[in-house]
């Protein structure tokens, strides 16, 4: 398992943490109060104590991603609704937000892929002479990267489980987390 060194929370970050939720959370009353889209695209508030917990247990790079995503809600036209083709109707700022994870998702799995082709390739413990890469594999197509269009995406069950995965392997300890999945299951 890699280690990643947690965050060290200071006064600027509880400033910045607690600036960052109340502006999220008054742009979000603004947009129930006067209905300017359906209530149910409109985010959940923040909460700076769920934020401040989870901001203590994860990385920096964790939480300045959090920041940053709070802060692009605050743009003009971020609160925009889209539908797409096949029905799933987003602001634009989820979908942005989903894409820019997506897309750090997809570098990773690059690096990973690179490192992963460069590995020889054995065939019941031999060398064969290849690398990975050249051999075509289940686990070399687990690398590959996933595609975001939104127009090919159903609403509903299938939106909601497309976020939850690129959400969760956005994390920096996803990595630990899947590992420590997997040996609770064997």
């Amino acid at each position: 398992m890699s280690k990643h060194s947690k965050i060290r929370y200071s006064n600027s970050d509880e400033q910045k943490l607690t600036k960052a939720v109340n502006n999220f959370n008054a742009k979000v009353r603004r947009l129930t109060k006067n209905n300017i889209i359906q209530p149910e695209l409109i985010p959940d508030k923040l909460s700076l104590k769920t934020m401040r917990n989870e901001a203590k247990n994860n990385t920096r790079a964790d939480f300045n991603r959090e920041l940053k995503s709070s802060n692009r809600f605050l743009k003009k036209g971020a609160e925009t609704v889209k539908t797409y083709e096949k029905g799933l109707t987003a602001t634009r700022w989820e979908i942005n937000e989903i894409r820019i994870k997506n897309n750090t998702n997809n570098r990773a799995v690059a690096r990973e892929r690179k490192i992963a082709e460069n590995l020889d390739a054995t065939s019941q413990g031999k060398p064969t002479g290849l690398k990975r890469g050249e051999m075509g594999s289940i686990r070399m197509n687990e690398l590959l990267s996933k595609k975001f269009n939104p127009d090919k995406i159903r609403k509903g069950k299938e939106w909601e489980l497309f976020k939850r995965n690129v959400n969760s392997k956005v994390l920096s300890n996803y990595d630990d987390i899947k590992t420590a999945d997997m040996k609770t299951l064997s």
